[in-house]
């Protein structure tokens, strides 16, 4: 039987000022609508969990939050510190991720089930991949505002947008394993 995950896997790792706070912001329609929709669902299903001493809840939190600023900036991708606004979060994203995937590789090696532990590590290998694609995907977007025709900038917005849904998707499939 393998031992339970360290305390300080599940414990907090930074203060969370407000973490029960967190303000999402409201769904409008507009092209940005299903990146705001996936951060509320993914914090929807964080804060059914307390996040007191919960690393995976506070992260999924802080992730929800990042993605739904990210869907602020989708639109106001014109100017320069948007962009690198969009880029930083995208990154941001992808640490959280990597973070989230420690996390939850540790509760799985410590899981008696075997299906459980093989379910969860199913859920955290696709992790990485959709992380960095959102990464890759939010700099081409950034990094082409302006310069792209019309088509290749429509394409790159929905590549951005399936890869916010499916990492938030993926979060909440983690955190419900």
């Amino acid at each position: 039987t393998p031992p339970p995950p360290p305390a300080e896997v599940l414990a907090k790792k930074e203060p969370e000022p407000d973490c029960e706070e967190i303000r999402m912001p409201e769904l409008r329609d507009g092209p940005a609508f299903p990146i705001l929709a996936a951060a509320r669902s993914l914090h929807d299903e964080a804060t059914k969990w307390s996040a007191e001493g919960n690393a995976l809840v506070q992260i999924a939190r802080k992730m929800a939050q990042r993605m739904a600023e990210m869907g602020r900036l989708f639109d106001d991708t014109g100017d320069l510190e948007s962009r690198k606004e969009l880029i930083q979060l995208a990154k941001a994203i992808a640490n959280d991720t990597k973070e989230l995937i420690k996390l939850a590789t540790a509760v799985a090696n410590a899981c008696t089930d075997r299906r459980l532990k093989q379910t969860l590590l199913q859920f955290v290998d696709r992790l990485p991949t959709i992380s960095t694609q959102l990464r890759i995907v939010a700099t081409v977007k950034a990094t082409q505002c302006g310069q792209a025709d019309e088509r290749t900038d429509q394409e790159s917005s929905e590549t951005l947008i399936f890869n916010a849904q499916n990492l938030m998707q993926s979060v909440k499939e983690v955190l419900t394993a």
